[in-house]
């Protein structure tokens, strides 16, 4: 009943309503459930399938903030531009110091992201001034 050529893989309910038409037993339900876990080709048939969809972008293309108090290395920076692109999660972790000014922040960007990647359509960052003065 539960693999023939048209009943199907219905899972549990469905097989024992069709064996219970057919047939009784006082242990049918529990040797029909037991039948219908074992049987390799019903488990497939019967797995938890996850409802994905396409891929698609977050309307910010990137995120920008700063990594503070690091110590100052041979170049004497101490700060960490981080730049990460939404849609793909590709990080660029640009150094530049304290000191900088807007220009200099912005340059460092114009450098290390659009240089390579382009102009984002839009940018979210943590509002830094030197970050937002300048752009």
């Amino acid at each position: 009943m539960h693999a023939g050529g048209l009943a199907g893989h219905f899972g549990n309910e469905k097989t024992i309503e069709a064996v219970e038409y057919m047939f009784y037993w006082p242990s049918l339900k529990h040797d029909v459930a037991k039948h219908v876990g074992k049987y390799h080709i019903c488990q497939l048939a019967k797995q938890q399938k996850q409802n994905i969809g396409l891929y698609t972008p977050r309307p910010e293309l990137s995120l920008a903030r700063f990594v503070l108090g690091l110590p100052k290395t041979l170049r004497k920076y101490d700060f960490v531009l981080v730049i990460v692109d939404r849609f793909s999660k590709m990080a660029h972790f640009l150094p530049c110091s304290r000191t900088a000014d807007a220009f200099r922040v912005a340059k460092i960007f114009f450098d290390g992201v659009v240089k390579l990647h382009g102009l984002p359509k839009t940018s979210v960052s943590d509002r830094d001034v030197k970050f937002t003065s300048y752009f």
